[in-house]
């Protein structure tokens, strides 16, 4: 064992520190980095997976913080690893020095890193007979080459079998770099930037993802995507293996099953997005709980008991005002319950409302649950960002006919 399980948040720094050694004396099996509740998920089944293949080693989770909103996670979110008692827990408060020479510091000894291990990329056989190093991170592989240059020095990674595996980041998993690039602009705010200026920032994010890639590609890669595309059309299929994985590990941990509150009538789950927070505009922001009064409304009318859950970085009492006042006919539930968790309580009958998340996907393909989308009622009604409209165009092709419109079923509400 290795002590400690569960650590307060600290700077990458110090986590860097705790675990740098741990791989030295290569003491560490495995490594796995999270951002979201659907990470969070994604490392469950994977450690799951990991034990069940005979790994024994124990192992880390790094909890990551978003641009924006800082850390999401905790420890109670991964219930399986935790569950496990050989994982190290540690909570990043931090990942950017403070501006100055300290990142100057960092940014220089990254590169230094990256650069090295380009150097030494052992190809995608990797180094066998040496101890298997696994490092899960979402989206991709590349972004495992960032634990690997904060965590690891240039001696302990060729001294260990290095290998790169992905884990379902959600909607970025699928879509093109292009829609990736336009989401993160609009997603990435001044304190998260790099360097200061925006185009200086860009320029400079952009080289460390080609960096990223051109290391990654120098190492075996596997990816463990909840979903797969299909090649003729676009849309997403279940990925068979993975999304058992995935199912398993969610019903496992036995999460949800209080959070609907069940009466005898069917529930009809409404997942809002941060499009109105992002754009900032209050009025538009009312706008779109203008749409959700009216489609709640609709489905009480239907015959349907009516839930909200926040989305987990939603501005906290954002409803408040609207349910204490009538104006909206739903409750709400736990926004840091991961959705998926609450998906796996849900019965035959029950409905799942969303835009253009891979929530509604996931709902539909891996549990059988009937899935609408309200994107375009809300195009109709508000001067949506070119984000947004770039964004959609991607969800509907990943989507194809397993999302429906809701106006399709329920009418204009």
């Amino acid at each position: 064992m290795m002590g400690q399980a569960q650590f307060d948040p600290a700077p990458l720094g110090v986590v860097a520190e705790r675990l740098g050694r741990l791989i030295a004396e290569q003491r560490l099996g495995f490594l796995a980095a999270a951002m979201t509740p659907w990470h969070a998920i994604g490392v469950d089944a994977w450690v799951r997976r990991l034990r069940a293949g005979g790994e024994k080693r124990p192992g880390a989770v790094v909890m990551l913080p978003h641009f924006r909103d800082g850390l999401g996670l905790d420890a109670s979110k991964f219930p399986l690893t935790v569950a496990d008692g050989g994982v190290q827990m540690h909570p990043v408060s931090v990942t950017l020095a403070p501006s100055g020479t300290r990142r100057l510091i960092q940014l220089a000894a990254t590169a230094g890193r990256v650069a090295g291990l380009w150097a030494s990329r052992p190809g995608p056989a990797g180094r066998p007979g040496l101890p298997a190093l696994s490092i899960a991170s979402p989206g991709y592989a590349a972004a495992g080459v960032f634990l690997l240059t904060q965590f690891c020095n240039l001696r302990a990674a060729r001294s260990a079998d290095v290998r790169f595996v992905s884990i379902d980041e959600g909607l970025g998993t699928y879509v093109s770099q292009a829609v990736m690039d336009a989401a993160r602009t609009g997603d990435r705010p001044p304190k998260g930037w790099i360097v200061g200026g925006r185009w200086a920032d860009d320029l400079l994010y952009r080289l460390w993802k080609r960096a990223q890639a051109a290391v990654a590609g120098g190492y075996p890669q596997e990816s463990r995507f909840a979903f797969a595309k299909d090649p003729n059309t676009g849309q997403l299929t279940l990925n068979a293996p993975v999304a058992e994985d995935y199912r398993r590990a969610i019903r496992a941990a036995g999460e949800g099953r209080e959070a609907l509150a069940r009466t005898d009538r069917p529930i009809a789950l409404i997942l809002p997005q941060l499009w109105g927070n992002a754009l900032g505009n209050q009025a538009e922001g009312r706008t779109e709980m203008d749409l959700l009064a009216r489609v709640s409304a609709r489905l009480a009318r239907a015959g349907f008991d009516v839930c909200l859950k926040p989305h987990p970085r939603d501005q906290a009492g954002r409803y408040d005002g609207a349910i204490a006042s009538g104006t909206v006919k739903f409750r709400l539930i736990s926004a840091y319950q991961a959705a998926e968790r609450v998906f796996a309580s849900m019965r035959p009958g029950d409905i799942v409302i969303g835009y253009n998340s891979s929530t509604l996907v996931t709902a539909r393909l891996l549990f059988g649950l009937q899935a609408y989308t309200l994107s375009y009622l809300l195009t109709d009604m508000w001067a949506v960002s070119e984000l947004f409209r770039t964004v959609q165009k991607a969800f509907d092709v990943l989507a194809g006919s397993s999302i429906a419109r809701f106006e399709d079923e329920f009418g204009e509400p």
